[in-house]
């Protein structure tokens, strides 16, 4: 292709959804970014760094992925989670409501209820759901679409001030590749999720719902089996979505496990013509779904890892493989985790219990018991989990921030503080999902 086919005002919206750059500079986090520098400036220079793990300004993370059940009615042959689904114990829900007050206490500012199962099916989804918004956090819902029933009657605590939203995983356009790509243990059509989506906002028309699509090609492979390919239905899932009232359709490409590091990398080799064929196919169908279904009221978004490997077909830039090359530390640590009943995982990507190294610490790391361990075991994990080599066939969608807090830090040692009275905010935009 000649030149970038995407519509550049719906291109922009996207890279502002994605661009952690943005998000951490907001004036409501722009000071504990700035007290962050200062702390990793002043341990880099300290003669003993270990003796500044216990002084990391601690407000616990600003932002998580709560997996509240690794229970799933699915058995998606495509799910890079497969390997623990439905195993573990489930949250004491005490122990879980304490630990999130105590992180809600300490700055978090927003939830997603997503991954390692399916969180409508968790007993405790409801009630979890009005907590959080009691506590006026922001809220995002990522489901299967088997439980919207579920998410119906939550459905008034969502507020459209905190950009609450409901996200499902759907994956196709027809009845048939739904089936084949999902594997249902129940009984349930992509026809019926699409009508429960429809009547959902008719109550809750002020809620955002959206139908992710990750794409998948002939070739495609993982868990020792072949996955359906999809891509030849983008354009007329683009059409059902906003046929059924959702406001938009995100497409995001498969996605692969490293066998080394257990983390999450394209499931496409960079190097081949097979690669070019793909994106060339998934671009021109993101340009006629655009073209023909995106107004106002329903947009088509390209997923962040999407628009960058499909970057270098565009415009000659090796955005891909500069996305591969991670800082050392993974700064956005401090910032966002994931907690879920198999413990806290440092990243989405290291949701893989195989990987230690990941790990910050058990489920209940957070509770307010452990309080006095948390900051030291994160400022251990940020000092000595090397993303370098651990993320290197990570294509990471928080490399850019990864790489500005990097560039501040070395900014600070070598210029002093007064670098830091420099840093402009950003818009405020309120969105502080991470």
């Amino acid at each position: 292709m000649d030149s970038p086919i995407l519509n550049e005002g719906a291109k922009a919206e996207t890279n502002k959804i994605h661009d952690f750059r943005i998000k951490l500079l907001q004036p409501g986090l722009i000071d504990q970014v700035k007290d962050y520098v200062l702390w990793q400036a002043a341990m880099r220079d300290s003669k003993s760094p270990v003796d500044f793990w216990s002084t990391i300004p601690y407000r616990g993370p600003v932002s998580i992925n709560l997996d509240l059940t690794t229970a799933c009615n699915y058995s998606c042959p495509h799910c890079v989670d497969k390997d623990w689904l439905n195993k573990g114990q489930p949250f004491s829900s005490e122990r879980l409501t304490a630990s999130l007050e105590n992180m809600v206490e300490n700055g978090l500012r927003s939830v997603v209820l997503i991954g390692g199962g399916e969180p409508t099916l968790a007993r405790n989804f409801g009630a979890v759901v009005k907590l959080l918004k009691e506590k006026n956090v922001s809220l995002g819902i990522v489901t299967n679409g088997s439980g919207m029933e579920k998410i119906r009657e939550v459905g008034q605590y969502f507020n459209p001030e905190t950009r609450d939203y409901v996200r499902l995983s759907l994956d196709s356009a027809t009845d048939e590749t739904f089936q084949r790509m999902h594997r249902l243990k129940i009984k349930k059509t992509l026809s019926e999720i699409h009508q429960d989506v429809y009547r959902f906002k008719q109550e809750f028309p002020q809620v955002p719902v959206g139908y992710s699509f990750i794409v998948t090609w002939h070739g495609a492979h993982i868990n020792n089996e072949d996955i359906i390919p999809n891509s030849h239905e983008m354009v007329e899932a683009a059409r059902l979505a906003k046929e059924h009232a959702f406001d938009y359709i995100s497409f995001k490409p498969f996605l692969d496990r490293d066998p080394v590091h257990h983390a999450e990398k394209p499931g496409i080799d960079l190097n081949t013509s097979q690669y070019v064929e793909v994106m060339e196919q998934v671009k021109g169908n993101i340009l006629l779904s655009r073209k023909l279904y995106q107004d106002c009221s329903f947009r088509v978004v390209e997923g962040n890892n999407l628009d960058v490997l499909s970057s270098d077909l565009l415009n000659g830039t090796a955005k891909a493989q500069d996305y591969m090359r991670q800082p050392q530390q993974c700064h956005m640590t401090y910032f966002r985790n994931v907690l879920s009943p198999l413990g806290v995982s440092i990243c989405p990507v290291y949701r893989d219990p195989r990987n230690f190294g990941s790990k910050l610490g058990n489920r209940d790391f957070y509770h307010p018991d452990n309080t006095s361990q948390s900051p030291s075991s994160v400022a251990r994990n940020i000092v000595t989990f090397d993303a370098s080599t651990n993320c290197s066939q990570v294509v990471c969608a928080y490399n850019p921030a990864n790489k500005m807090l990097e560039k501040l830090i070395e900014d600070v040692r070598r210029e002093g503080p007064a670098v830091l009275d420099r840093l402009q905010p950003s818009e405020e935009r309120g969105d502080y999902f991470l």
